[in-house]
Protein backbone atom coordinates (compact mmCIF):
# COMPACT_ATOMS: atom_id res chain seq x y z
CA UNK A 1 0.00 0.00 0.00
CA UNK A 2 1.35 3.38 -0.87
CA UNK A 3 0.49 6.99 -0.93
CA UNK A 4 -0.69 8.94 -3.53
CA UNK A 5 2.85 10.50 -3.64
CA UNK A 6 4.33 6.53 -3.90
CA UNK A 7 5.66 6.60 -0.73
CA UNK A 8 4.57 3.18 1.42
CA UNK A 9 2.17 3.91 4.11
CA UNK A 10 3.44 2.78 7.44
CA UNK A 11 1.47 0.97 9.66
CA UNK A 12 0.99 3.90 12.39
CA UNK A 13 -0.51 5.64 9.61
CA UNK A 14 -2.67 2.75 9.25
CA UNK A 15 -3.54 2.11 13.13
CA UNK A 16 -4.60 5.88 12.93
CA UNK A 17 -6.82 5.87 9.82
CA UNK A 18 -8.68 2.63 11.47
CA UNK A 19 -9.26 5.18 14.59
CA UNK A 20 -10.08 7.92 12.62
CA UNK A 21 -14.00 8.56 14.19
CA UNK A 22 -14.70 10.78 10.86
CA UNK A 23 -15.00 8.07 8.80
CA UNK A 24 -18.30 7.17 10.75
CA UNK A 25 -19.58 10.66 10.97
CA UNK A 26 -18.19 11.89 14.19
CA UNK A 27 -15.36 15.11 14.06
CA UNK A 28 -13.13 16.02 17.09
CA UNK A 29 -13.03 19.58 17.20
CA UNK A 30 -12.11 22.23 19.97
CA UNK A 31 -10.69 19.18 22.61
CA UNK A 32 -14.23 17.10 21.89
CA UNK A 33 -16.36 15.17 19.23
CA UNK A 34 -19.00 16.28 17.68
CA UNK A 35 -21.61 14.93 14.68
CA UNK A 36 -20.25 16.23 11.30
CA UNK A 37 -22.18 17.34 8.57
CA UNK A 38 -20.58 14.87 6.18
CA UNK A 39 -21.80 11.54 4.66
CA UNK A 40 -20.55 8.33 6.94
CA UNK A 41 -18.95 6.00 4.25
CA UNK A 42 -18.80 3.21 6.92
CA UNK A 43 -21.19 2.24 10.09
CA UNK A 44 -20.14 2.53 13.58
CA UNK A 45 -20.87 -1.03 14.41
CA UNK A 46 -18.42 -1.99 11.36
CA UNK A 47 -16.15 0.75 13.00
CA UNK A 48 -16.51 -0.55 16.99
CA UNK A 49 -15.81 -4.12 14.98
CA UNK A 50 -12.50 -3.07 13.81
CA UNK A 51 -11.61 -1.35 17.32
CA UNK A 52 -11.78 -4.86 19.12
CA UNK A 53 -9.76 -6.54 16.64
CA UNK A 54 -7.36 -3.41 16.80
CA UNK A 55 -7.58 -3.91 21.04
CA UNK A 56 -7.37 -7.47 20.42
CA UNK A 57 -10.52 -7.90 22.18
CA UNK A 58 -11.81 -10.36 19.30
CA UNK A 59 -9.83 -13.35 18.59
CA UNK A 60 -10.09 -14.34 15.12
CA UNK A 61 -9.47 -17.94 14.34
CA UNK A 62 -7.17 -19.09 11.15
CA UNK A 63 -9.30 -21.25 8.74
CA UNK A 64 -7.53 -24.65 8.25
CA UNK A 65 -9.48 -25.47 5.25
CA UNK A 66 -11.40 -23.06 2.76
CA UNK A 67 -14.87 -24.22 1.53
CA UNK A 68 -15.64 -22.61 -1.37
CA UNK A 69 -19.67 -22.54 -1.05
CA UNK A 70 -19.65 -21.78 2.70
CA UNK A 71 -21.69 -18.70 3.45
CA UNK A 72 -23.66 -18.97 0.27
CA UNK A 73 -26.33 -21.09 1.37
CA UNK A 74 -29.12 -20.85 3.72
CA UNK A 75 -31.68 -23.25 4.93
CA UNK A 76 -34.48 -23.06 3.42
CA UNK A 77 -36.52 -24.99 6.50
CA UNK A 78 -34.83 -22.66 9.44
CA UNK A 79 -33.42 -19.80 7.86
CA UNK A 80 -29.54 -21.11 9.41
CA UNK A 81 -26.43 -20.50 7.81
CA UNK A 82 -25.18 -23.83 6.45
CA UNK A 83 -21.67 -24.54 7.39
CA UNK A 84 -19.38 -27.10 6.27
CA UNK A 85 -16.33 -29.31 7.80
CA UNK A 86 -14.24 -31.74 5.74
CA UNK A 87 -14.41 -35.93 6.61
CA UNK A 88 -12.45 -38.69 4.84
CA UNK A 89 -11.14 -36.75 1.88
CA UNK A 90 -14.57 -35.30 1.10
CA UNK A 91 -16.08 -31.45 1.87
CA UNK A 92 -19.97 -32.11 3.48
CA UNK A 93 -22.47 -28.85 3.94
CA UNK A 94 -24.71 -28.93 6.55
CA UNK A 95 -27.51 -26.85 8.53
CA UNK A 96 -26.20 -24.99 11.38
CA UNK A 97 -29.30 -25.92 13.33
CA UNK A 98 -29.02 -22.39 15.52
CA UNK A 99 -32.52 -22.22 16.44
CA UNK A 100 -33.01 -25.69 17.21
CA UNK A 101 -35.05 -28.41 16.27
CA UNK A 102 -34.04 -28.85 12.22
CA UNK A 103 -34.58 -32.08 10.49
CA UNK A 104 -32.32 -30.60 7.66
CA UNK A 105 -29.23 -30.53 10.09
CA UNK A 106 -29.26 -34.17 10.42
CA UNK A 107 -28.45 -34.44 6.63
CA UNK A 108 -25.10 -33.89 5.07
CA UNK A 109 -24.76 -32.71 1.55
CA UNK A 110 -21.41 -33.48 -0.33
CA UNK A 111 -19.59 -30.73 -2.05
CA UNK A 112 -20.00 -32.83 -5.58
CA UNK A 113 -23.31 -32.81 -5.51
CA UNK A 114 -23.70 -28.66 -5.13
CA UNK A 115 -21.21 -27.77 -7.38
CA UNK A 116 -23.23 -29.87 -10.08
CA UNK A 117 -26.36 -27.49 -8.96
CA UNK A 118 -24.14 -25.05 -8.89
CA UNK A 119 -23.52 -25.99 -12.63
CA UNK A 120 -26.79 -26.33 -13.82
CA UNK A 121 -27.38 -22.53 -12.44
CA UNK A 122 -24.89 -21.38 -14.46
CA UNK A 123 -25.71 -23.38 -17.15
CA UNK A 124 -29.21 -21.29 -17.58
CA UNK A 125 -26.97 -18.47 -18.90
CA UNK A 126 -24.17 -20.33 -21.26
CA UNK A 127 -23.95 -17.79 -23.97
CA UNK A 128 -21.65 -18.37 -27.36
CA UNK A 129 -19.11 -16.06 -27.32
CA UNK A 130 -19.66 -15.60 -31.08
CA UNK A 131 -23.23 -14.26 -30.49
CA UNK A 132 -21.34 -11.95 -28.26
CA UNK A 133 -19.65 -11.27 -30.78
CA UNK A 134 -22.00 -10.56 -33.25
CA UNK A 135 -24.98 -8.66 -31.38
CA UNK A 136 -21.58 -6.02 -30.29
CA UNK A 137 -21.03 -5.34 -33.46
CA UNK A 138 -24.27 -4.67 -34.42
CA UNK A 139 -25.10 -3.10 -31.28
CA UNK A 140 -22.06 -0.60 -32.47
CA UNK A 141 -23.63 -0.38 -35.91
CA UNK A 142 -27.16 0.71 -34.99
CA UNK A 143 -25.26 3.49 -32.56
CA UNK A 144 -23.24 4.51 -35.41
CA UNK A 145 -26.25 5.23 -37.54
CA UNK A 146 -27.91 6.71 -34.69
CA UNK A 147 -25.59 9.43 -34.62
CA UNK A 148 -25.96 10.48 -38.04
CA UNK A 149 -27.85 13.45 -36.66
CA UNK A 150 -25.47 14.38 -34.14
CA UNK A 151 -22.12 13.70 -36.86
CA UNK A 152 -24.27 16.63 -39.02
CA UNK A 153 -24.68 18.83 -35.70
CA UNK A 154 -20.80 18.36 -34.87
CA UNK A 155 -20.10 19.22 -38.72
CA UNK A 156 -22.10 22.56 -38.46
CA UNK A 157 -20.38 23.20 -35.25
CA UNK A 158 -16.99 23.12 -36.23
CA UNK A 159 -17.87 25.23 -39.25
CA UNK A 160 -19.34 28.22 -36.94
CA UNK A 161 -16.10 27.65 -35.05
CA UNK A 162 -14.28 27.85 -38.01
CA UNK A 163 -16.42 30.89 -39.18
CA UNK A 164 -15.70 32.80 -35.63
CA UNK A 165 -11.96 32.21 -35.56
CA UNK A 166 -11.53 33.70 -39.16
CA UNK A 167 -13.96 36.96 -37.92
CA UNK A 168 -11.42 36.98 -35.10
CA UNK A 169 -8.34 37.14 -37.16
CA UNK A 170 -10.02 39.25 -39.56
CA UNK A 171 -11.11 41.90 -36.53
CA UNK A 172 -7.41 41.25 -34.98
CA UNK A 173 -6.00 42.48 -38.20
CA UNK A 174 -8.69 45.55 -38.55
CA UNK A 175 -7.78 46.85 -34.98
CA UNK A 176 -3.66 46.18 -35.71
CA UNK A 177 -4.42 48.43 -38.70
CA UNK A 178 -6.10 50.73 -36.34
CA UNK A 179 -8.97 50.46 -38.97
CA UNK A 180 -11.58 49.51 -35.87
CA UNK A 181 -11.62 51.70 -33.06
CA UNK A 182 -10.21 50.07 -29.38
CA UNK A 183 -13.78 50.04 -28.90
CA UNK A 184 -15.69 48.29 -31.23
CA UNK A 185 -12.74 46.06 -31.15
CA UNK A 186 -13.09 44.88 -27.33
CA UNK A 187 -17.23 44.58 -27.78
CA UNK A 188 -16.94 42.73 -30.87
CA UNK A 189 -14.30 40.38 -29.85
CA UNK A 190 -16.27 39.23 -26.29
CA UNK A 191 -19.14 38.47 -28.27
CA UNK A 192 -16.86 36.08 -30.51
CA UNK A 193 -15.73 34.60 -27.74
CA UNK A 194 -19.05 34.40 -25.79
CA UNK A 195 -20.14 32.40 -29.24
CA UNK A 196 -17.16 30.33 -29.44
CA UNK A 197 -17.00 28.86 -25.53
CA UNK A 198 -20.70 28.27 -26.38
CA UNK A 199 -19.80 26.11 -29.12
CA UNK A 200 -17.17 24.55 -27.42
CA UNK A 201 -19.41 23.04 -24.91
CA UNK A 202 -22.42 22.15 -27.27
CA UNK A 203 -18.95 19.65 -28.68
CA UNK A 204 -18.06 18.78 -25.62
CA UNK A 205 -21.41 17.73 -25.11
CA UNK A 206 -21.60 15.92 -27.64
CA UNK A 207 -18.20 13.77 -27.40
CA UNK A 208 -19.24 13.14 -23.89
CA UNK A 209 -22.41 11.42 -24.77
CA UNK A 210 -20.67 9.52 -27.39
CA UNK A 211 -17.80 8.21 -25.09
CA UNK A 212 -20.62 7.91 -22.61
CA UNK A 213 -22.56 4.96 -25.30
CA UNK A 214 -20.06 3.16 -26.14
CA UNK A 215 -18.70 2.65 -22.57
CA UNK A 216 -22.05 1.31 -21.74
CA UNK A 217 -21.92 -0.76 -24.61
CA UNK A 218 -18.96 -2.17 -24.03
CA UNK A 219 -19.73 -2.81 -20.45
CA UNK A 220 -23.07 -4.36 -21.73
CA UNK A 221 -20.56 -6.79 -23.44
CA UNK A 222 -18.15 -7.42 -21.03
CA UNK A 223 -20.92 -8.44 -18.69
CA UNK A 224 -22.19 -10.98 -21.37
CA UNK A 225 -18.93 -12.56 -21.56
CA UNK A 226 -18.50 -12.97 -17.71
CA UNK A 227 -21.86 -14.78 -18.12
CA UNK A 228 -20.65 -17.05 -21.02
CA UNK A 229 -17.56 -18.00 -19.35
CA UNK A 230 -18.62 -18.76 -15.64
CA UNK A 231 -19.77 -22.12 -15.81
CA UNK A 232 -16.62 -23.13 -17.83
CA UNK A 233 -14.54 -20.92 -15.27
CA UNK A 234 -16.25 -22.82 -12.29
CA UNK A 235 -15.63 -26.02 -13.90
CA UNK A 236 -12.00 -25.59 -13.79
CA UNK A 237 -11.50 -23.69 -11.27
CA UNK A 238 -9.67 -24.30 -7.94
CA UNK A 239 -11.92 -23.54 -5.05
CA UNK A 240 -11.34 -19.52 -4.84
CA UNK A 241 -12.22 -19.42 -8.06
CA UNK A 242 -15.39 -20.87 -7.73
CA UNK A 243 -15.91 -18.70 -5.02
CA UNK A 244 -15.80 -15.77 -6.72
CA UNK A 245 -17.81 -17.06 -9.63
CA UNK A 246 -20.11 -18.23 -7.19
CA UNK A 247 -20.32 -15.10 -5.25
CA UNK A 248 -20.42 -12.61 -8.23
CA UNK A 249 -23.55 -13.87 -9.72
CA UNK A 250 -25.94 -15.66 -6.84
CA UNK A 251 -27.15 -14.76 -3.78
CA UNK A 252 -29.76 -15.63 -2.02
CA UNK A 253 -29.37 -19.73 -2.43
CA UNK A 254 -31.59 -21.98 0.13
CA UNK A 255 -31.30 -25.56 0.54
CA UNK A 256 -34.24 -28.42 1.21
CA UNK A 257 -34.17 -32.03 1.02
CA UNK A 258 -30.68 -31.62 -0.33
CA UNK A 259 -31.78 -29.92 -3.15
CA UNK A 260 -31.71 -26.02 -4.51
CA UNK A 261 -34.68 -25.16 -3.89
CA UNK A 262 -34.60 -20.97 -4.52
CA UNK A 263 -31.94 -18.92 -5.71
CA UNK A 264 -31.54 -15.16 -6.73
CA UNK A 265 -28.99 -13.56 -9.34
CA UNK A 266 -27.11 -10.38 -8.76
CA UNK A 267 -27.61 -6.91 -10.94
CA UNK A 268 -26.85 -7.01 -13.93
CA UNK A 269 -26.82 -10.96 -14.04
CA UNK A 270 -30.48 -11.76 -13.63
CA UNK A 271 -31.05 -10.28 -16.89
CA UNK A 272 -29.69 -13.43 -18.27
CA UNK A 273 -31.47 -16.01 -15.39
CA UNK A 274 -34.56 -14.42 -16.69
CA UNK A 275 -34.41 -14.39 -20.35
CA UNK A 276 -34.36 -17.14 -23.11
CA UNK A 277 -30.99 -19.19 -23.36
CA UNK A 278 -29.26 -17.99 -26.17
CA UNK A 279 -26.23 -20.00 -26.75
CA UNK A 280 -25.30 -20.25 -30.11
CA UNK A 281 -25.89 -18.44 -33.40
CA UNK A 282 -28.36 -21.25 -34.90
CA UNK A 283 -30.75 -20.07 -32.01
CA UNK A 284 -30.34 -16.73 -32.22
CA UNK A 285 -31.56 -17.04 -36.40
CA UNK A 286 -34.27 -19.76 -35.21
CA UNK A 287 -35.61 -17.29 -32.73
CA UNK A 288 -35.29 -14.62 -35.91
CA UNK A 289 -37.38 -15.85 -38.35
CA UNK A 290 -40.10 -16.47 -35.65
CA UNK A 291 -42.49 -14.35 -34.12
CA UNK A 292 -40.08 -11.10 -32.82
CA UNK A 293 -42.51 -10.77 -29.63
CA UNK A 294 -41.76 -14.59 -28.55
CA UNK A 295 -37.73 -13.63 -29.12
CA UNK A 296 -37.57 -11.96 -25.00
CA UNK A 297 -40.13 -13.23 -23.13
CA UNK A 298 -40.55 -12.51 -19.56
CA UNK A 299 -39.89 -14.99 -16.81
CA UNK A 300 -39.54 -15.91 -13.23
CA UNK A 301 -36.50 -17.03 -11.26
Amino acid sequence: MRSRNGIPVCKSNIHKMLKNTFYYGLMFKSGGYHQGNHEPIISKDLFDSAQDVLNKKVHIKKEKHFFHLRGLFTCAKCGCMLTAVKKKGHDYYFCTNGKGGCSEHEHYLRSEKLDQSMISLLDKIAIDEELVEIVYEASKQQLKNNRSTDFQTKETLLKQLENIRKKQSILLDSFVSMTTPKEVYGSKMRDLGDEEISIKEQLGKLELEENRDEAILEKIKNVFLEASRSKTEYINGDSERRNSVANQLLWNLTIENQEVLNYQAKEPFHILFNGPKMDSVSCLQAKSSSNPKDVYPTRRI
